[in-house]
């Protein structure tokens, strides 16, 4: 069950990501730009590889840890969208839903 749940606010996060875009932007991630991204990369580089900035979706900071989670909209089908963590300045997980 906690699974579940756990999978439900993943997929929750996600939508909600989706709808903080600025829909219509001409910057849309694509599965080239997210298979590129590798982790430690710098926020500087996730943006050149992607072409823009992120959303901020949530930004933290406790015990010596920034965490910043960033959105994009998605070149797709509806909802296309991809996620980024930077922790302490570097990339460390990523995720994607339905990316072309």
């Amino acid at each position: 069950m906690m699974k579940l749940i756990a999978i439900f606010i993943v997929v929750a996060a996600a939508g909600s990501a989706a709808d903080a875009q600025v829909h219509g932007s001409s910057c849309q991630a694509t599965a080239a730009a997210f298979n590129a991204l590798k982790n430690n990369m710098t926020y500087d580089q996730v943006r050149s590889t992607i072409g823009c900035d992120g959303v901020v979706i949530s930004d933290s900071e406790m015990a010596g840890y920034r965490i910043v989670m960033l959105a994009w909209d998605g070149k797709g089908g509806w909802g296309a969208n991809m996620n980024v963590m930077i922790q302490n300045g570097r990339l460390v997980t990523k995720s994607q839903f339905g990316l072309k």
